[in-house]
């Protein structure tokens, strides 16, 4: 669970990264990964667009080709450019702020002309920015890319929120306000999210329970994840079975906010092996959102002990300090190891 060390040749790389954006190569074909019934396959070529509508890609005898979003598993640069592999590096070693710096500078260069890849440096910044915590420019990405493109293939960058006590600006409390009558739904739900602890709290969750109710699958899950986040403080068993079946129905990379709300619903309910166990899917699957799994892995140290693991519970709590260093969650994990070592010696 730990950020990718740093090595010499990596260093380089970011650091030539921030300085000259590199041009964009073209000598190696793009990769689309496929799903299929069995496994995946793998198609070469150059991509000319990549939308929600599908992917259109040129195949090495010129023949093009659309594919459907759905059948998308990844999409791979041939060759990126010295900027793009920096800031991937920056990113992997948990630099968010570096990898936001190289991306500016890349865009403002206009070296890469290519408007899908455009797009998806910028979804790459909002998830920099969500980690970063500041939701406010993440939005604003966000809601460019869903300008840009409605049914945008990277909405797995939304960044809706799922911890208590984010400190919201006046001027973002009412642009979230503003976005909930927005005729794009995803709008709406990023705004009912940023409200939802606020003093616009009914409002909110009157927004979720219309979104609930939203044909789109995808959206109608995420607003259940969004609304039963209200329901943490009084969780019934039947909340419970809601999130799993939430968590079941989304794809993987939107699974990591709700595994954090089951985690809690079980902690609840007491029943604290069970939180655990949904708990460290954050940071095990999704260690680039740092808050999150920084409290995700304090929570899980905490429902341990409660269960008796208490080693288990010393070695959450020592992944919490080692992994976000820098995060409130590492402050009480400080605490809660001294508290466990005067145990110790008093027994």
């Amino acid at each position: 669970m730990k950020h990718l060390p740093i090595g010499l040749v990596a260093a380089v790389i970011i650091l030539a990264a921030t300085e000259m954006p590199a041009q964009k190569k073209t000598g190696s074909p793009d990769i689309v990964v496929l799903s299929e019934a069995v496994g995946t396959r793998r198609l070469r070529g150059h991509i000319l667009d990549y939308t929600g509508r599908g992917l259109k890609i040129m195949l090495p005898g010129g023949r093009e080709q659309i594919i459907p979003t759905d059948q998308i598993v990844d999409v791979q640069l041939g060759e990126p450019s010295t900027a793009q592999v920096g800031a991937h590096l920056a990113i992997a070693a948990g630099q968010f702020e570096k990898a936001l710096s190289i991306y500016y500078k890349l865009l403002n260069s206009g070296s890469e002309t290519r408007t899908w890849v455009q797009r998806e440096i910028r979804a790459e910044m909002v998830e920099c920015q969500r980690a970063l915590e500041r939701y406010d420019q993440a939005a604003a990405g966000f809601i460019r890319l869903l300008k840009d493109d409605p049914k945008t293939p990277y909405f797995r960058s939304i960044p809706l929120v799922w911890l208590g006590g984010v400190p919201f600006a006046p001027k973002t409390l009412k642009d979230a306000n503003m976005w909930l009558s927005s005729n794009q739904p995803s709008v709406r739900l990023l705004g009912a999210s940023f409200l939802l602890t606020g003093p616009d709290r009914a409002r909110a969750t009157e927004e979720l329970r219309r979104l609930r109710e939203n044909p789109d699958a995808m959206l109608s899950n995420l607003a259940t994840a969004q609304w039963l986040r209200t329901r943490i403080l009084t969780a019934a068993p039947e909340d419970i079975e809601l999130c799993q079946k939430v968590i079941k129905n989304l794809p993987a990379q939107l699974r990591s906010g709700p595994y954090y709300i089951l985690g809690q619903l079980y902690v609840a309910r007491q029943q604290y092996r069970q939180a655990a166990i949904a708990l460290m899917h954050v940071p095990i699957l999704f260690p680039k959102q740092q808050r999150l799994a920084a409290e995700s892995l304090l929570t899980a140290g905490k429902s341990m002990g409660k269960s008796g693991l208490l080693d288990e519970a010393v070695r959450m709590y020592q992944e919490v300090i080692s992994n976000y260093p820098k995060s409130i969650a590492a402050g009480e994990a400080k605490q809660r190891l001294r508290e466990r070592v005067n145990q110790t010696k008093e027994s």
